[in-house]
């Protein structure tokens, strides 16, 4: 993938010149870097790799506290800067004096250039744009839930709530475009969101729990309604009964190509992850709603998957092999299911 531009003109020069500027194809955060090292590296599991960088965050806060500089070389060096005047030499230092500066390398940079291809995109017409969108409660990416907040992430966001074809939209697989009413935040940049959702799919009792996230505004009193929609698909919570055990249903397909086997642990929220390596092997894992991802299982046919990560394990089964790999490509390699489990019998 090339890095996208503008062209803009700046008409603060003589002669009129113009400007580029990068226009990012995706914002990635740990989850999907962590997603990005297990397919370039399928022996390291994304949970390991997620693990480590924030476990490499952690360390490089402490270091520059400890008054250290970092110096990963050939990438990147971490440092600390103290940019305060102070009226007199004896004068004790303001309250949070310091700055921190990240610097690549000049190594970094050149390989960087070096392999950088370049596309020109046209000026888009002023419209939200969404980079962002997750539950606030528990930090999960792409997930929604009734009664909680979610948090969407990136420009042109407000809109004018006593308009009702403006504001946030989220449409079910059923069909029901729903505008959101309970906003608690409405800002340029920034929007939360108390989900009100399809009843049709909260809790999971049709087939899919995917939902098509928009945002639509006017810029002007009497300007065209612009609307932007998220990249991804979010999830609603999957509530997992004996009446409902199917998981990783996409679309308007009326079942899914797993369902929950056998779960006797008791009530618990929890994530369920698909994830498919750059040479198309599938895995599940399991972990609670926070906390580590227990042992990935790889899924090579039809049949049975024992996962560990909770107080109890959990079977899954896998009846539409070619499906899953289908469903998880669709999420770009990595489709993860917020479930409620209950003791199945």
């Amino acid at each position: 993938m090339a890095i996208s531009y503008q062209v803009t003109p700046n008409m603060l020069t003589n002669p009129p010149s113009f400007t580029c500027r990068p226009v990012a194809n995706a914002v990635l955060g740990y989850d999907e870097v962590a997603a990005q090292i297990n397919l370039r590296n399928p022996t390291i599991p994304a949970t390991t790799a997620k693990t480590v960088l924030e476990a490499l965050r952690l360390e490089v806060k402490e270091q520059l506290a400890a008054g250290n500089t970092v110096n990963l070389s050939n990438f990147v060096s971490f440092v600390v800067t103290m940019p305060v005047k102070l009226a007199a030499s004896t004068d004790p230092l303001p309250a949070n004096p310091i700055n921190i500066s990240a610097k690549p390398s000049t190594t970094f940079k050149t390989e960087v250039q070096a392999i950088a291809t370049y596309t020109r995109v046209p000026t888009p017409v002023k419209a939200p744009t969404l980079n962002s969108a997750y539950d606030s409660s528990s930090g999960i990416d792409g997930f929604c839930r009734n009664g909680y907040g979610l948090r969407i992430s990136g420009s042109n966001l407000r809109f004018n709530a006593d308009d009702v074809e403006q504001g946030v939209f989220l449409l079910s697989a059923a069909g029901n475009d729903m505008r959101q009413d309970n906003i608690s935040l409405n800002d340029p940049s920034n929007l939360i969101v108390i989900p009100g959702l399809d009843p049709a799919v909260q809790p999971a009792g049709a087939a899919s729990v995917e939902q098509v996230l928009t945002v639509r505004s006017k810029y002007t009193d009497n300007g065209s309604l612009r609307s932007g929609g998220y990249s991804k698909k979010l999830r609603a919570l999957n509530v997992i009964t004996d009446s409902n055990k199917k998981l990783f249903v996409t679309g308007t397909a009326t079942s899914g190509p797993a369902t929950v086997k056998t779960y006797t642990g008791a009530q618990v929220k929890c994530r369920i992850l698909a994830q498919a390596s750059s040479t198309g092997i599938i895995t599940l894992s399991i972990a609670p709603l926070s906390g580590a991802f227990g042992q990935e299982m790889t899924v090579t046919a039809n049949g049975d998957y024992v996962l560990q990560g909770l107080a109890a394990n959990v079977t899954v089964t896998v009846s539409d092999y070619d499906g899953l790999v289908t469903a998880v490509n669709s999420y770009s390699r990595y489709l993860q299911e917020v479930c409620d489990l209950s003791p199945l019998t």
